[in-house]
């Protein structure tokens, strides 16, 4: 008894009809494509899908945000403790 070889589970299009059509230059497509939950290729984040990697990439932007903008207004009371020390050294000398 002789094993067929395996099939492949997916096999490419192999002819244009199964392509769907190109809009003609003169008409604007409005509808919107969607999105392709396709793997990223990477090393690293190999198995991760890519609204998983938009989530990631959100996150991230929201704690180096929050992070600048803690160290910005430590530098802005420093600087107004500063001026405020400033002020009362002024005042005593006065």
């Amino acid at each position: 008894m002789e094993k067929a070889p395996p099939q492949p589970q997916h096999e490419g299009l192999k002819s244009k009809e199964h392509l769907p059509q190109q809009p003609a230059e003169g008409k604007t497509a409005s509808r919107r494509v969607p999105r392709l939950r396709a793997v990223v290729e990477s090393q690293a984040f190999k198995n991760i899908l890519v609204d998983e990697m938009d989530m990631m990439h959100a996150r991230a932007a929201t704690l180096i945000q929050a992070n600048w903008r803690g160290y910005w207004l430590r530098q802005k009371l420093i600087s107004q403790m500063m001026a405020a020390k400033a002020i009362q050294e002024a005042w005593r000398r006065f």
